[in-house]
């Protein structure tokens, strides 16, 4: 059979030059990683600099230290979720069976298509769940490479998790190293972006050859031509694809300097065309097939579509190579040159006899979808269908931004009914909203005019428009549509208005207070309306209460807003006992099923639940572990929980920077807003500006009364109003303030703290004393505090000892270190001994410390500790080894008792 020219001639073998330091980098970084130092290695350089080849070398020498896991970026496949994660991690998982243990489980939907899997937000879990995979695969086989070659084209629901991978890796024998082409070239490529830039990244950065490793490289490829390294140099700048591709036409036809500069070095897209142009019939279709179906092609598949066997010509000619899985190209810009050969017909034609020949084998849709990605409309039923099933698994697999382009394909396709066509075109708004592509509002609108009022599409636009703080909108879009007299319906347009305070929302609120609910959805939403207008405690615990009995509100993505309120509703009313266990069953059900929404959303109300019932501690830790599972911008109560908590600490500062990151102008919830608008006031008092905190509270009164959230409990305005008139010189006012909100929450039926603090603005012992004898810790610790410091003020030094060792006593169980630290303050200024501060002992853990040493303290290991709080064993230990230190204790055995 004939031959054609090389296009690349291969390099020497063992001749790796100018690369010596990479090669001792990942040998040290390897010797950490068998100490159990992970860590992530990008090699970094321009096309044909030689990434692949070093990679090899690398991977190489660790295959006999570790387990070397191999996969490669493709062009056609960047639209398959986790296609680099699944030639990763596939072939091991084809034999071991027993590595799906805790919350890999979250993952095996990647991997077996139909698997059940997360269903709000399923990126972050599927992160986790590959995660503990590859613990798993770690655990069970030592050390591990995860290599990944052409990363840059990669799917980006892989580069994800790799990004995520790597900033869990301290702790685990595991190293990821991935060779790419330079930042200014993967920009758009965000999460592999984000590698090259983050610190925590040992880069191996590949450049040119110089001038003698160019010669070295002629002595060895092209002895006869060493003389002429420097204009070999000169031609190719260094470039090593360059370098051989220079060598293979030189070699035997060039011997001087002015021939070589009369030959040039024509790029490699020439090469290949000059090549396949002579080529042996049969070449050039082979060529083509690999190009259109993609490399790692089986040698059988690629030569049935070409119709054509010369296989052994193109692998003479450099063009081709024999990879583990099949044929692949010498190179990526060999692939592109010979796929350009083909014109966009030619193209497209080639890509649907794929489609349809992989469809009728029964091959992965996603495989056939990606092909008709570059095909025009098929005008067959199955090509619409496998584009949407491909859509929905990708939707399923966290890569929306993949999902909004096979949608958008599947609408090109013709024949669709009205139905259908607005069924696709709100289903591209989700994936677009999810990708946070602005034009997802545009797609639902255009569903909403082929199918006018239709319910689900009119219920996900409105909660798009929330989504992107239009709430006035949102709530307009539901009230103005013609939608079915259900309960269902009407506790989503309650909800609706609820987050948002336009006068048309108002007025539904007002309908809603003055009916009985029907059905546990609207009976939670009004629970929380009625709690908002100040309806007696039990009048609104008689609505929340029966809401979490036998299931009768299932916790699940359809219920989280009238969810939300019902437990609110359960807080406002001092159910903690009820909140708590129901919130305790929640947390665990979005742990165990990978629920993002369901398990950041639980948090947040078991830590309002603390907040409120006075364990700040506990409080703060499931604040701060919601907010790191969401990640969505819109995702501001996390923050507005953090900001109460901190200032319930005496944490001003930080309480102030929490309240400075919810923008008032995009936030979801007019609650939310209101939440800021109280801790920014109660933040200025605490900074010793009582008239700015006046008018901020008294400011902020007014929008909660026009916004109908006036609950006394839930926004106790009148409270800071009060303590910063009477900072600020005005005792008629503060009195006043008091007296109003002692009325309002005595009618409302929870006045413990308006009571304290009216007596506080009075200035009056016995009262005091009186408002502290409350079964609430923290608000008789500050009015025990309040009451020790009169009286030493006073000059009863004696009478003020009690009521402040017992403040001491009570303020840290409930971890208000701020109340800890003034306790502290006043003995000594009553003559008694000073008492250890709150730098030491149970009050100084963390929020995060005394839940993972809580824990501990359980019975919990460290590996069902990580899996619960979604961190690291390396988080884990430590997070414990602090709080041994500063408990001072040495085993697990001692916990308990420390922290009771």
């Amino acid at each position: 059979m004939a031959a054609i020219d090389p296009v690349v001639a291969p390099s020497p073998a063992g001749l790796l030059l100018e690369r010596e330091r990479h090669v001792e980098a990942f040998t040290g970084a390897l010797e950490e990683v068998a100490g159990g130092a992970g860590t992530t290695v990008l090699i970094v350089g321009e096309a044909g600099v030689g990434k692949s080849m070093l990679l090899r070398e690398l991977t190489g020498r660790a295959g006999g230290r570790a387990t070397v896991l191999r996969a490669r970026g493709d062009e056609l496949e960047q639209e398959f979720p986790y296609g680099v994660a699944r030639q990763l991690l596939e072939p091991l998982l084809r034999t071991l069976q027993d590595v799906w243990d805790g919350p890999a489980e979250l993952a095996r939907s990647v991997f077996t298509p139909g698997a059940e899997g997360p269903s709000d937000d399923p990126s972050f879990a599927r992160q986790q769940g590959l995660y503990w995979l590859v613990v798993n695969l770690a655990e069970r086989l030592g050390p591990l490479v995860l290599a990944v070659d052409d990363a840059h084209r990669a799917d980006e629901p892989s580069l994800r998790f790799m990004r995520f991978l790597g900033h869990r890796l301290d702790g685990l024998p595991v190293a990821q190293v991935l060779a790419s082409r330079p930042l200014a070239e993967i920009e758009h490529r965000p999460a592999l972006a984000d590698m090259l830039e983050d610190p925590l990244v040992q880069t191996l950065a590949v450049d040119r050859l110089s001038r003698e490793a160019t010669a070295a490289f002629l002595e060895r490829a092209w002895p006869e031509g060493a003389t002429l390294a420097a204009v070999c140099h000169e031609l190719t700048g260094g470039n090593p694809l360059m370098l051989r591709a220079l060598v293979t036409e030189a070699r035997g036809t060039v011997d001087t300097a002015a021939g070589l500069r009369a030959l040039g070095v024509r790029p490699i897209g020439q090469r290949v065309r000059r090549a396949l142009a002579g080529a042996p019939a049969g070449a050039l279709e082979l060529a083509q097939a690999v190009a259109v179906l993609g490399d790692d092609t089986p040698a059988v598949e690629a030569v049935a579509f070409a119709g054509a066997d010369p296989i052994d010509i193109l692998l003479r000619a450099g063009i081709l190579e024999e990879g583990p899985r099949g044929l692949r190209f010498v190179h990526p810009l060999v692939r592109t040159s010979v796929y350009r050969l083909l014109s966009p017909v030619e193209r497209a034609a080639a890509h649907l006899r794929a489609a349809r020949t992989l469809h009728a084998r029964g091959v992965s849709g996603e495989l056939v979808a990606a092909h008709l990605l570059h095909t025009g409309p098929v005008g067959e039923p199955w090509a619409a269908r496998v584009l949407d099933e491909a859509a929905e698994r990708a939707l399923a697999s966290g890569a929306p931004e993949s999902a909004a382009q096979l949608i958008a394909r599947a609408l090109e396709e013709p024949d669709a009914g009205v139905a259908e066509r607005a069924r696709r075109l709100a289903r591209l708004g989700d994936a677009q909203s999810s990708a946070g592509v602005s034009d997802a509002l545009g797609s639902y609108e255009r569903a909403l005019a082929l199918t006018p009022g239709a319910v689900a599409i009119t219920l996900q636009y409105s909660g798009a428009l929330a989504m992107a703080g239009r709430t006035v909108d949102a709530f307009a879009v539901l009230d103005g549509a013609q939608l079915p007299d259900d309960p269902t319906i009407r506790a989503a347009l309650h909800a609706a208005a609820l987050f948002t305070d336009s006068s048309a929302a108002r007025e539904h609120r007002d309908a809603v207070a003055a009916r009985t609910p029907d059905g546990p959805l609207l009976a939670a939403t009004t629970a929380y309306e009625l709690a908002m207008r100040n309806a007696p405690v039990d009048r609104v615990a008689a609505l929340a209460v029966p809401v979490f009995g036998g299931g009768a509100l299932p916790l699940e993505l359809s219920t989280t807003m009238a969810y939300g309120y019902a437990v609110w509703a359960l807080i406002l009313s001092e159910r903690f006992d009820v909140a708590r266990a129901e919130l305790d069953r929640a947390v665990e059900l979005g742990r165990r099923t990978g629920t993002l929404v369901v398990h950041a959303l639980a948090l947040l109300l078991r830590a309002g639940t603390n907040l409120r019932a006075g364990a700040l501690q506990a409080a703060e830790a499931d604040a701060q572990q919601s907010l790191a599972l969401s990640e969505h911008p819109s995702w501001r109560f996390g923050n507005a929980a953090a900001m109460q908590i901190l200032l319930a600490q005496g944490r001003v500062q930080e309480a102030a920077a929490a309240a400075a990151r919810i923008d008032a102008h995009t936030v979801q919830g007019v609650s939310v807003v209101l939440l800021a608008e109280q801790a920014r006031a109660r933040v200025l008092l605490a900074q010793r500006q009582p008239e700015a905190a006046l008018a901020a509270a008294e400011a902020l009164g007014r929008h909660a009364a026009l916004a109908l959230f006036d609950n006394p409990v839930f926004l106790p305005w009148r409270e800071t109003a009060a303590l910063a008139a009477a900072a600020a010189g005005r005792p008629e006012r503060a009195a006043a303030l008091a007296a109003e909100q002692v009325a309002l929450a005595g009618a409302y039926g929870v006045a413990a703290e308006a009571r304290l603090v009216e007596a506080l603005v009075a200035r009056d012992a016995e009262r005091i004393e009186a408002a502290a004898a409350v079964d609430r810790p923290l608000v008789r610790a500050r009015g025990l505090l309040a009451l020790g410091r009169m009286r030493r003020v006073a000059g009863s030094l004696t009478a003020a000892r009690e009521p402040l060792r017992e403040a001491m006593e009570l303020a840290p169980a409930g971890g208000a270190v701020g109340l800890v630290d003034e306790a502290l303050d006043e003995p000594a200024a009553a003559g008694a001994r000073p008492r250890r501060r709150a730098g030491s002992g149970a009050l100084a853990l963390t929020a995060a410390e005394a839940r993972v040493a809580r824990l501990a303290a359980d019975g919990a290991s460290n590996r069902e500790i990580a899996q619960e709080l979604f961190v690291t064993l390396k988080t884990v230990e430590m997070h414990l080894s602090s709080a041994y230190r500063k408990l001072d204790i040495s085993s697990r055995a001692q916990l308990a008792s420390r922290l009771d």
